[in-house]
């Protein structure tokens, strides 16, 4: 009797995953770990976008420059084991930078996006801060790409540094990076937020308002079959 209870568990195998399973998809900054099974995956990632600047004072012609994009890579890659991934999920830039621009002016440029990531895999860096409004044509860029284990692509669709903020200009707000990934969402003027992942917030002419937030990063993977 235990030994056909035991060929009967090893006779049991586990459900075979649907093909074009979402198995993660978070935009929340933070920290995760899943498993993975042995087979073709679509890898959609980008860094976090930045936080616009913002003029330099009252009576500053310049505005302040939009943020910078994340970095970003679409496309499938295929994990011959099963496998356990460490992710990060960047965060979009919402505050003061910690940067003294090089005028020696500090506190008015914008925060910069984080990185999103895939430990041993691939890393999207988040986008610059938009940069104050103290000079024309002040223009942030876009987080840098390293796909650190290029064997494991199947297919590569978008790949790449981020885009860079709208510079900021005579008493014309600099609208934000497009995402990478979607190609829009950038943050409109003035001191519109990023609304698509990895899109950098806009800029503004008044020195009393802050430009707009970066939008957060994503990490989303999709099961699409064997091997």
């Amino acid at each position: 009797m235990q030994r056909q209870e035991y060929i009967r568990k090893m006779m049991v195998r586990p459900k075979p995953i649907a093909a074009n399973t979402v198995m993660f998809d978070n935009q929340a900054p933070g920290s995760y770990s899943i498993k993975l099974s042995r087979g073709i995956y679509l890898l959609e990632i980008s860094g976090g976008g930045g936080k616009a600047g913002m003029s330099y004072s009252i009576g500053s012609i310049f505005s302040g420059g939009g943020g910078g994009g994340g970095a970003a890579f679409k496309g499938k890659i295929r994990f011959t084991e099963n496998i356990t991934l460490n992710i990060t999920v960047g965060k979009g830039g919402t505050g003061a930078g910690p940067t003294i621009n090089g005028y020696g002016i500090a506190g008015t440029d914008g925060e910069s996006g984080g990185m999103s990531k895939i430990d041993g895999i691939v890393e999207c860096g988040g986008g610059r801060g938009g940069m104050c409004g103290i000079v024309r044509n002040n223009v942030a860029p876009g987080g840098s790409y390293n796909f650190l284990k290029p064997e494991i692509i199947v297919e590569q669709q978008i790949a790449g540094n981020g885009n860079n903020g709208g510079p900021g200009d005579m008493g014309a707000p600099a609208s934000g990076a497009n995402s990478k990934l979607t190609g829009d969402g950038g943050g409109k003027p003035h001191g519109g937020n990023g609304t698509a992942p990895g899109a950098g917030g806009a800029g503004t002419t008044a020195a009393v308002a802050w430009g707009g937030n970066g939008a957060n990063g994503i990490v989303r993977l999709t099961y699409l079959g064997k091997p």
